[in-house]
């Protein structure tokens, strides 16, 4: 029987995840391995990212490409490092649905009330 209350209690995460601090050789071993400007997941700042991992600072800064923007994370503060491929997954925007028309009219969608809504005129 497990007695670990963690690991018992349905959405937690896993707590020997939590505060693991990512090594140099950790970190560097996936740059060895080839895996510079792959795709990368992580958890910091109290939500997971996505990110292309770019490189490594002889001080633990991790250098990253995030939503297309270059940018930096300590190695101490990225929990739950988890690689994902050559290229991280697209983010595709939901269409907004149309509605047909009649001849004589113009219909859209319009802001309303802070809201977005399909109107004719």
């Amino acid at each position: 029987m497990n007695n670990n209350y963690y690991t018992n209690y349905v959405g937690y995460p896993d707590y020997r995840m939590m505060h693991h601090y990512h090594t140099q050789a950790d970190i560097q071993s996936h740059l060895n391995a080839g895996r510079a400007n792959h795709c990368f997941k992580g958890y910091w700042g109290g939500r997971e990212h996505t990110f292309i991992l770019t490189g490594l600072q002889a001080d633990g800064t991790v250098n990253i490409i995030e939503n297309g923007q270059p940018g930096t994370v300590h190695r101490f503060d990225i929990e739950g490092l988890s690689y994902q491929g050559i290229q991280c997954p697209q983010v595709t925007m939901p269409t907004i649905p149309t509605m047909p028309t009649m001849p004589s009219q113009q219909c859209g969608w319009v802001q309303w009330q802070g809201k977005w809504v399909w109107a004719c005129w």
